[in-house]
């Protein structure tokens, strides 16, 4: 990456927070651009930029950040020193400059940062005497050993959760209270830790400290869950057996279920599934065994699970499902008789017409996918003419978009044009239509989907910010927003990289952006640009 670029571009995504009026919003911007830096090894920077925040807890946050990253560089002395530097500022002034939490609430969730921190890097001991001799008040010590003795659960270390449990319940609390809640949760987490390493008797006896019969049957079914993804099928059975709670039952049926088609037991995953008493989980562990039937070159047995079932909404799903693992497979004669089932299946289509629409548009991009063009014009032009009976505007607007973009596959521009123009003057003209800016960036984001990132681009200039009220603006901001981080994301994925930060800097200009929607952007820009998946926060 150009340093001079990434210089530039990092002091424009600076400048856009420092602008930010709100201090707690213009922090958590700070803390995610830090956080990113450190995800990326810059730690002087980051630690340059950390030290600046002016909100107490978010500058913890961003100092805790930097101290995971160096710890997951193998730079542990580092780690802990910036740690250390974390810890010091609960001794400064945590008063909340925007008045938003109090004293005691800064330094609460600081503490409980802290520990967790500690516990994240390897530090047992220390997140244990953090939570002992530095909570605010008794109440919260109790409440952060017994999260320390949770966290400690999860990372498998049992010696150190019991002993935070073993402190917390030396101080004293309630059944009732969020301590008492997190010390049910760290035994369950202690079980299901004991049962994965084979400690069978010890898992009983931690389950047995537990007194309430969620907690009980959520544990059983989290450590059957264990049992069979490591091929201890008779094992998870009894267990199972003993679930009282009818979901959790259920729940652990299914991924035995899916287990045991995943390892070809068909016969066994098919008996359980069809044990199974609650509809979805039973719908997701014969969606699971279509797949791997499929996968697996049984093409014939999955069609049969799919013919057999009732309900035209889960055949549906069930022969998708087919259409979708045979790409896996590549049999493109099974893929073609399963598209003409579909096909059968959509004549008579009880739902609304967008979803049978869906369903069309769906079969055509497998028709495409092994090579049946002319199949694919066909079901498309079905398609076009499904859209004269979708009564929705929005839903209309949509279905021709993706009418459109199938037609470009084919080189067929000028149709593909005429069809996008006539999506474009439904939502211009149509007052059916409330948000014209969301729809117009779904028509963007669903064109830069197919690579048409030049025509996304045109449609997004079309969003007009003009709207009456303040929060209409900000809900047209955000929706062309979204549509130029789905444009940036694919410039960025075909490693078009002055296209992809033009496309940012736009995103940071966006003038009717509440603030924490811009420390949210600020942060998804930062991850874009320095190549990190990033999440949406809008």
């Amino acid at each position: 990456m150009n340093i001079n670029g990434q210089e530039r571009m990092l002091k424009q995504i600076l400048q856009v927070a420092q602008e930010i009026e709100s201090l707690f919003e213009r922090s958590q911007a700070f803390a995610y651009v830090v956080q990113v830096l450190a995800q990326t090894r810059q730690f002087e920077r980051a630690l340059t930029i950390a030290e600046t925040i002016e909100h107490p807890y978010k500058k913890v946050e961003a100092l805790t950040s930097i101290a995971q990253a160096y710890s997951k560089a193998g730079i542990q002395e580092k780690a802990s020193k910036i740690l250390e530097q974390a810890f010091q500022v609960t001794q400064s002034n945590l008063k909340d400059p925007d008045n938003r939490l109090s004293v005691m609430e800064v330094h609460q969730l600081i503490i409980r940062l802290i520990t967790k921190t500690y516990v994240a890097i390897g530090q047992y001991s220390q997140a244990i005497q953090v939570a002992q001799n530095y909570s605010y008040r008794t109440q919260h010590q109790a409440i952060n050993l017994a999260e320390v003795a949770c966290a400690c659960a999860n990372a498998g270390q049992f010696e150190f959760a019991i002993q935070a449990l073993q402190l917390a319940e030396s101080i004293g609390f309630s059944k009732e209270s969020l301590a008492g809640a997190l010390k049910l949760q760290a035994l369950s987490g202690i079980a299901v830790k004991y049962a994965e390493i084979g400690e069978y008797n010890l898992a009983i006896q931690t389950l047995e400290k537990i007194d309430a019969i969620g907690w009980i049957s959520s544990t059983l079914k989290n450590i059957a869950c264990k049992l069979a993804k490591t091929g201890q099928y008779d094992r998870a059975f009894k267990l199972i057996e003993t679930i009282e709670r009818a979901n959790e039952k259920n729940e652990a049926l299914e991924e035995l279920a899916k287990q045991y088609a995943e390892t070809g037991h068909y016969d066994k995953a098919l008996q359980i599934t069809k044990s199974i008493k609650i509809i979805d989980y039973q719908d997701s562990a014969f969606l699971k065994i279509v797949q791997k039937y499929v996968e697996s070159g049984h093409y014939k047995q999955a069609f049969q699970i799919a013919k057999r079932k009732r309900r035209k909404d889960f055949k549906l799903d069930l022969l998708i499902a087919i259409v979708e693992s045979s790409g896996k497979i590549k049999e493109e004669s099974q893929v073609s008789e399963t598209l003409s089932q579909l096909l059968q299946l959509s004549a008579d289509f009880k739902n609304s017409n967008a979803e049978k629409n869906s369903l069309l548009i769906k079969i055509v991009e497998h028709y495409i996918r092994i090579g049946q063009n002319d199949k694919a014009s066909e079901v498309l032009s079905q398609a076009l003419l499904e859209t004269k009976t979708i009564k929705s505007p929005g839903w209309k607007v949509l279905a021709l978009t993706d009418i459109a973009i199938k037609y470009a596959v084919f080189r067929q521009e000028t149709k593909s044009l005429a069809l996008l123009a006539q999506a474009i003057e439904i939502v211009e003209s149509d007052e059916a239509i409330l948000s014209k800016a969301t729809t117009l960036g779904l028509i963007a984001s669903a064109l830069t989907e197919a690579g048409q990132c030049e025509q996304a681009l045109q449609i997004i200039d079309r969003i007009e910010i003009s709207e009456r009220f303040s929060w209409s603006r900000q809900g047209a901001e955000i929706s062309k927003c979204m549509a130029l981080f789905s444009v940036a994301r694919k410039y960025a994925e075909l490693n078009q990289k002055d296209k992809t930060v033009e496309i940012l800097s736009k995103i940071l200009q966006a003038p009717e952006l509440d603030d924490s929607s811009k420390a949210g952007y600020i942060y998804t820009v930062t991850k874009i640009y320095f190549g990190i998946e990033a999440p949406i926060f809008f």
